[in-house]
């Protein structure tokens, strides 16, 4: 069993989606029969897949990925270039098989009803059934099929695969690094990139090349902060850093007044799409004034910090849902 390390999208999931027909036997959509309306393309696709329709059941049998919740309807459909078509045609992307927009959690099965592909979208996981040769072949021949192998176990090589592959979103944990190299600004597309390194004290400057970022989550044992260039995120959404983190916990843990993290840079009221913020075991002391430029901010949470007063603007943002600051006495 191989992780899918990130959605599949466009050409990737068509190439999929081919391989996925031509090697298993059937397919499978759920249908949770929720009470409020859908759309009539929801419905429409049962109508199009009808003619390859194997059996519906109201209970799923067999132990996979699909039978998450009770109280759904199973659609096992035959694979056949026809079917396929379809399901290229109504989707782009393996994670879209999601409730109101299309049926849920498309998977393929063996004729002996083990799983090829699984899915549970809404949750982004996804399992391709092979050992780890099959699987290096496979992501060879599709690129945007980013699977979790054994090799990356090594960060430069897992950084390679992302690179090749060019998720959307990608997770950076308990590799032990120190450093992120030059080469994560190679990763065009990244809109989502989560970090727990807790010896990763600071970020590249070529970090900041990455325009299309539009969440980063960072959690470490120390943080310097963020270079004037956070500027240049001008798509970024949701900001969250966490110090004092640990995956490995030391004999000796940081305590807060040796955070290194004690101010936001001014350019940081640059970001104009920025909505979440949260900065939590710092020694920020005061927010800058140009914050209060960053007028789609909805959440701020600044906890275990040096705040000793929330700062005026904060209360005049007009867009400002959530306070969440704990002060410092």
């Amino acid at each position: 069993m191989i992780n899918l390390r990130s959605d599949v999208k466009n050409d990737a999931y068509y190439a999929l989606i081919d391989y996925a027909i031509e090697h298993a036997d059937t397919f499978m959509l759920a249908d949770h029969h929720y009470t409020w309306d859908v759309n009539s393309d929801y419905r429409t696709i049962f109508k199009k897949l009808e003619p390859y329709l194997i059996h519906l059941d109201d209970q799923q049998q067999t132990n996979n990925a699909i039978s998450y919740s009770k109280g759904a309807h199973y659609y096992t459909y035959r694979c056949c270039q026809e079917a396929g078509h379809i399901l290229k045609e109504v989707a782009n992307s393996l994670f879209s098989w999601e409730f109101p927009s299309l049926p849920e959690d498309l998977s393929f099965f063996y004729s002996d009803g083990k799983p090829l592909l699984t899915n549970i979208a809404h949750e982004h996981m996804g399992r391709i059934y092979m050992d780890e040769d099959e699987a290096i072949l496979l992501s060879n021949r599709i690129k945007g099929l980013f699977l979790g192998l054994e090799r990356h176990k090594q960060f430069d090589c897992f950084l390679q695969d992302a690179i090749v592959h060019q998720p959307e979103s990608l997770s950076i944990s308990s590799f032990g690094i120190h450093e992120l190299p030059n080469e994560i600004c190679e990763l065009k597309n990244l809109k989502h990139l989560f970090i727990f390194e807790q010896h990763l004290f600071s970020l590249p400057e070529k970090i900041y090349d990455i325009q299309s970022l539009e969440t980063l989550t960072i959690y470490t044992a120390n943080f310097k902060g963020f270079s004037p260039r956070i500027k240049e995120w001008v798509n970024l959404r949701g900001l969250i850093v966490g110090c004092c983190s640990y995956h490995d916990v030391p004999d000796t843990i940081i305590t807060r007044k040796d955070v290194a993290l004690c101010e936001l840079p001014k350019e940081i009221g640059a970001l104009k799409k920025l909505e979440h913020l949260e900065i939590h075991f710092s020694n920020v002391a005061s927010l800058p004034d140009e914050l209060q430029h960053a007028t789609n901010l909805k959440y701020i949470s600044l906890h275990n910090s040096n705040i000793k007063e929330i700062p005026i603007f904060l209360k005049k943002m007009k867009h400002l849902e959530h306070i969440d600051i704990e002060i410092t006495s």
